[in-house]
């Protein structure tokens, strides 16, 4: 085990710089309730499933992905259906 010794400008300033990290991260992270097509496949890779827009047009056309309709063509995603995929794809 090692130990640091900081004075408490040291120890402030590093606080800071840690917390201008979170806060700057989770400034960019906005929350979504319903996603399209491109930002499904966004989200999706981003959950570590790399998945192309044909394919993920094919699970909703097989029903092995819950969506909604926006209007008669449309396909949206909310996160809870797209999370559930991610489940179920992969174990």
């Amino acid at each position: 085990m090692r130990y640091v010794l900081l004075n408490e400008d040291e120890l402030r300033e590093l606080l800071r710089e840690e917390l201008r990290g979170v806060v700057a991260t989770t400034a960019t992270v906005e929350k979504k309730e319903r996603f399209g097509m491109d930002d499904a496949i966004e989200y999706l890779r981003g959950k570590g499933l790399d998945i192309s827009k044909s394919t993920l047009y094919r699970h909703t056309s097989n029903g092995t992905i819950d969506f909604l309709r926006a209007g008669k063509r449309k396909v949206v995603f909310t996160e809870a259906q797209l999370n559930d995929f991610v489940d179920r794809m992969i174990r």
